[in-house]
C-alpha cells in the first residue's frame, strides 16, 4: 500500500508539472499572437499563416485585398506549370523576344536585342528568380494567354475576376491558396518539382521573408511597387523540423526604407508563433 501512495504521488506530481508547462506555453503562444498583431497595427498590412500539417490558421486583415505586386507571377508560373505536366509544352520550346514584349520594372531582358529566342525554362527561371516583366509578357502573350490561365486556375479556386491577371488584387489568403497549389507541384517527387524548387530558393530578392528565417529552407515570390509603396511576399517555409507552412504578407504604405525591417520582424515573430504551436501540439 504504501507503494502504491508513492507511485500516486509521483503521478500526481508528474501530471501537475505538465499542466503547468502546458498552460505556460499555450499563455505564450497567445502573448505571440497580441505580439504579432500589435505589430500589424502600426501600418496598413496584412497576412495569414497556415500550417497544413496541424491545420493551424492565423491571420490580420487576412481576407483584406491588396495589389499583389509580382506575386501574381505565381499564378502565371503555375499555369506554365500545368501546361508541363499534361505535355501542351515542352521546357525546350522558344519564345521570340518582341518590341510588343519591352516593359520596365525588374528583369534583364528588357535589355536585349529583339529577335532574341528564349526556351520556355530560361522565360520561367527568369519570371521567378528575377521577377522579369518582360519573361511575364512574352509567357502571357505567346504561352499561356489570358482566357487559358483563368480557365486553369479555376478548378484550383483561383479565380480572376478582372479582364487580366495584372489587374486583379488578391488578399493573402488568397496568396496561401496559390502556395498550397504551388506546394502540390513541388512536392510530386518529378524533374519539374525540382526545377520549381530551384527556381523559388535561388530568387534574387531575398530580404524580407527569407531575411527574417534566415537558418530556415524558404521557397518565395515577392513583389514590389516603389511608386505606391506597395510590398509583399509569399513563402513556402521549412521548419527546424522540416515541416513546411504558408506565411504571405501584404502590405501598403509602409516607408521603402522600412519594408525589409519591418517583413524581416513580423516574420521572426510568426515563426516563434509557429514553434510555439508545435510545442503545444508535442505536449
Amino acid at each position: 500500500m504504501k507503494i502504491k501512495r508513492i507511485f500516486t504521488v509521483v503521478l500526481m506530481l508528474f501530471l501537475s508539472i505538465s499542466c503547468v508547462k502546458s498552460s505556460a506555453n499555450a499563455c505564450n503562444c497567445q502573448t505571440l499572437k497580441a505580439e504579432i498583431f500589435d505589430m500589424c497595427q502600426k501600418y496598413d498590412v496584412g497576412f495569414c499563416y497556415k500550417n497544413p500539417s496541424t491545420s493551424d490558421v492565423l491571420g490580420y486583415n487576412s481576407k483584406k485585398e491588396y495589389d499583389p505586386a509580382s506575386t501574381n507571377k505565381t499564378c502565371l508560373a503555375i499555369c506554365v506549370f500545368d501546361m508541363l505536366k499534361s505535355g501542351k509544352i515542352n521546357l525546350s520550346d522558344t519564345v521570340e523576344y518582341k518590341s510588343y514584349h519591352k516593359y520596365g520594372g525588374t528583369g534583364i531582358i528588357q535589355y536585349e536585342m529583339f529577335g532574341k529566342k528564349y526556351t520556355i525554362e530560361q522565360l520561367l527561371k527568369l519570371l521567378i528568380t528575377h521577377s522579369d516583366n518582360v519573361a511575364f509578357r512574352m509567357l502571357m502573350m505567346e504561352v499561356v494567354t489570358e482566357p487559358y490561365l483563368k480557365e486553369i486556375l479555376a478548378p484550383l479556386e483561383i479565380i480572376i475576376k478582372t479582364e487580366r491577371l495584372c489587374f486583379q488584387d488578391f488578399s493573402p489568403e488568397d496568396l496561401v491558396l496559390h502556395l498550397e497549389t504551388l506546394y502540390r507541384y513541388m512536392s510530386d517527387g518529378t524533374a519539374l518539382a525540382e526545377m520549381i524548387k530551384s527556381f523559388y530558393s535561388s530568387g534574387i530578392y531575398n530580404d524580407k521573408i527569407p531575411a527574417g528565417v534566415p537558418n530556415l529552407t524558404v521557397f518565395h515570390k515577392p513583389g514590389w511597387i516603389p511608386s505606391k509603396l506597395i510590398c509583399a511576399d509569399e513563402a513556402i517555409i521549412f521548419d527546424e523540423n522540416s515541416q513546411p507552412y504558408f506565411l504571405a504578407i501584404m502590405s501598403q504604405g509602409i516607408p521603402q526604407e522600412k519594408q525589409a525591417e519591418f517583413f524581416q520582424a513580423l516574420t521572426a515573430k510568426i515563426n516563434e508563433y509557429h514553434n510555439c504551436l508545435n510545442q503545444k501540439h508535442e505536449g
